[in-house]
Order: structure tokens, then sequence, then C-alpha cells
């Protein structure tokens, strides 16, 4: 429980705080508007808000909602409904979805100033107020997902709000704030679906919360979890009725994502058996090597000699890229066209079985590490509505530049915090930390390291820096006071 809390801060503390995390978020607003590269500008807003491919997925289906009252789609949940419906009842189409992304800046807003309220309530403590509030307010990483018409700003805020009410619960045990905690982590679920992961992570909390009690468990298990099991029983078998399938969340990713053809899906599982990059936009790693045409062959090989097996090399991986480009110019539906799909799959799935047979040490320990490493400090920030690097003036080059300084410093420090609580073996704190590094730790051994995935776990990553920037400071004023007598 979180009882004993020494500190509390006063409510003049909490009012500051939260003119700080407004002006801060109001600034970030306004930074994008103003640096946005003038191609985004022109091709990829409606009003104040920015498109990405994924925006229509999810957009249209609603849209159709609106005029005909059915919602048709098996590759998107309709999380954002509950948000657009009540503005496009009322506005046009552009003015609702523009007022979507001052609802999603709002939120950001308060589910940030959430997150400093819970940081100082699992280490109680002025200076924790303050860090912790100075990370939130900083980085960009968070802020930036506000201003794009998908579902990622309200699935970070849904799963904010429902890990506030848990430690409501915590500090009071009432069932009402259980009932909340699991009614927002299925709206949660329904903006971002790789968030039912966090159901079994609750469940642990709970259960250390009941402290091992299985009668008291059982009984708040039902308050908190009644919502997951009423609602998305209730979706799945819509989902039968409608389509004649069983379809849980979601379509399988092949089925949604056009993009996504045998022949690329089987070289991107092959990408990701090897430890390597599957997103195309991460120049010079694997996903971005294959596709690319390089007829002249300028680009590096993205796999070492120790990585090979006896089934590839680097001309056998030269000649499936090879493969690959010349069916990008065929048309699909020939005999053409299958034959060398064909031959792309059977050598895909062939080099991977290879991969893993032979080197199982890589396959399964030395690879994920290597995602989890990637994944926590990647190269570059993505989804920063900026021209490239050649082209950005001074201002954009800090706003990048330490947008990524500032996500390496928490990852740095969350994974130590993380760290210690698991060698130290600190429950109360531990268990916590299980709702960042659950996800982090599945979708590392996965392999899908995109960053609007990590975006999820980063505003908890930065409560544990904060208790992480703390518990430094506090170590070595005590030293140096120490010394001095």
């Amino acid at each position: 429980m979180l009882k004993d809390a020494v500190y509390k801060p006063t409510s003049k503390q909490i009012r500051n705080v939260l003119l700080v995390i407004i002006l801060a978020k109001v600034i970030w607003f306004a930074l994008f508007s103003c640096f946005m590269d003038p191609l985004f500008q022109e091709t990829r807003t409606i009003g104040i808000g920015l498109t990405a491919k994924d925006t229509p997925m999810y957009y249209d289906p609603m849209e159709a909602f609106s005029q005909e009252g059915s919602y048709l789609s098996i590759c998107r949940m309709p999380g954002l409904m509950p948000v657009y419906l009540p503005f496009r009842s009322i506005l046009e189409e552009q003015q609702a979805v523009q007022c979507v992304v001052v609802f999603q800046v709002i939120a950001d807003i308060i589910t940030s100033w959430l997150v400093c309220l819970m940081a100082v309530r699992f280490f109680p403590s002025l200076r924790v107020l303050t860090i912790s509030t100075v990370l939130t307010c900083a980085g960009s990483f968070v802020s930036v997902r506000s201003i794009y018409l998908l579902s990622d700003s309200l699935g970070i805020s849904a799963l904010i709000l429902s890990a506030f009410f848990l430690t409501r619960f915590a500090d009071t045990e009432k069932k009402s704030s259980l009932f909340w905690s699991g009614l927002l982590l299925v709206w949660a679920i329904f903006l971002r679906q790789i968030l039912i992961l966090i159901l079994p992570v609750y469940g642990i909390i709970l259960l250390t919360l009941t402290h091992l009690n299985w009668r008291k468990f059982i009984r708040y298990s039902l308050w908190l979890f009644a919502p997951a099991l009423i609602i998305l029983a209730s979706w799945t078998i819509r989902n039968r009725l409608v389509y004649d399938r069983t379809i849980i969340l979601v379509a399988p990713v092949e089925e949604c994502m056009t993009q996504l053809t045998p022949a690329y899906s089987s070289i991107r599982k092959f990408i990701i058996i090897t430890g390597k990059d599957f997103q195309p936009w991460t120049i010079g790693d694997a996903a971005h090597w294959f596709v690319q045409p390089d007829s002249l062959g300028r680009l590096r090989i993205p796999y070492a000699p120790s990585t090979y097996t006896s089934e590839f090399n680097a001309d056998s991986l030269i000649q499936l890229k090879r493969d690959y480009i010349t069916l990008l110019a065929l048309t699909e539906g020939t005999s053409a066209y299958a034959q060398l799909e064909g031959t792309i799959i059977e050598k895909s799935k062939r080099f991977g079985e290879s991969y893993i047979s032979e080197h199982p040490m890589k396959f399964y320990v030395g690879d994920k590490l290597g995602f989890l490493f990637k994944f926590l400090f990647p190269k570059k920030i993505d989804d920063l509505p900026l021209p490239s690097l050649s082209e950005m003036n001074p201002i954009q080059k800090f706003m990048k530049g330490s947008s990524l300084l500032l996500l390496w410093i928490i990852s740095a420090l969350s994974l130590f915090g993380f760290a210690y609580a698991l060698f130290s073996w600190k429950n109360h704190l531990l268990i916590w930390a299980l709702i960042p590094f659950s996800l982090i730790a599945v979708q590392s051994y996965l392999g899908f390291i995109e960053q609007r995935f990590l975006a999820v776990s980063y505003p908890f990553m930065a409560v544990m820096a904060a208790a992480v920037l703390n518990g430094f400071y506090t170590r070595v004023k005590k030293s140096l006071s120490a010394q001095l007598h």
C-alpha cells in the first residue's frame, strides 16, 4: 500500500506543476506548428492535425458509422469513437477531426500531471515531484503524438488514467477505483491493442496489494477485470456475427497492411529472426537494405560474416534482395510473379530456420538484448514533423537532438531503476515497474521496436528516472556531508 507516505505536496505545489505542464505542452504544440517541414504542411495536415498512412484506417470507419450507423473494420478497433462522434454530431468532418487533436492535447496535459502526482506517491519527495515534472515536460517524445490523427496519444493517456486509479485503490481500497481502472484499461486496449499485455500485470499488482489473500484477490478481481471480460467478449461476439469469423481484437497484420505482401512478409520475418530492424525507414539496417534498389551495389550488407549459416551468405542475401526488387516490377497474378514469389518465401523461411538452428544463443539471447538496446537507445527520433537534418535550422536541430538525448537518459536511468528493484527485490517498486517494462520486454522479444510502441511506456519510465536521480542526489549529499563532518 501507499498509505505510509511521509511527504505530501501542497495544493499550491500541485497547481504549479499543472501550470508548468500546460505551458510546456503549449510550447511544444507551437514549435511543431511553427517549425514543421513545409512538405508535411502541404501534404499531411488537416488543419492543426497531422496525418499518417494509418490515419484513414482509423477515421474512415468512424466517419462511415456517423453517416450509416455501422462500424466496418477488422483492422482497427473503435477506440477513438467516444471522442470523435460527439464532435462529429455537431460539426463538419474537418472541424471534428481538429477538435480531436485539441482533446488529445488536453488529455496529454492532464495525464502528464497525473504522472507527476503518481511519481510523488511512489517516491514521496518534493525533489521527485520537481524532477518528474521537468522530465515530463522537456522532451517531445510523447507530446508529438497528440498532433497526429492516430490512436497513440489517447492510448497513452488512457493507460495513465487507468494506472492512476489503480494507485488510488492502493491508497483507499475503494472498489470504484478498481472499476474505473479496469474500464479505462479496456479503452486503452481498444486504442492500442498491445496493451492487452497489461491485464496479467494488473493481476500481479492486485495480488501483491492484497498480500496474497486469495479471497480478497478474487473479490477485487471481479471489479477490476469485469469490464475487460464483458466488453472484449462482446466485441469478439459482435465480430463473429458480422464477419462470420473469430476476431478477438483485430485481424492479423498481414491482412490489414496491404504493403505486407506474402513475399515481403517472409523477408520481414527473416529480418526479425536474425535480430535486425524490420522498419524500412531505418537507414543502414536490414529492412532498408532489402527494399532499397541498389543496382551498383553501393549499400553495405547489414549482416556480418559471423551471422551466416550453411544456407545463406552475402551472395545469397544479395540474390534474395534482387529477387524481391525484380518481383516489384512484375504484374501480380502472372505465372512469373507467382513463381518468383514462391522462391522468395521458400528462401526466407529456409534462411531463417537455419539461423535459429545454427545460432541459437544469438537468436534466443543476443538478438533479444540487441532489440532491447535498439528500442531504448535508437539512433534517431522518429515521427517529429521536421525536415531532414541537412535542411534543419538550429531550433529544429535542438528540438530533435534534445529529445533524443532525453530519451537515452530516461531509458538508461529507468533501466537502472528496474534492475535495482529486481535484484534488491523491492516488491513495492517492482510491481509498478512491471507496467512499462513488461511492454518493453515483450516488444523487444518480438522485435517490434517501433518508437510509437515505446511511447506508451515512456511516462512511467520518466517516473522511474526521477526516482533514480533523486536517489543519486541523496547518496551524494550524504557522502559529502559525512566527509565534511
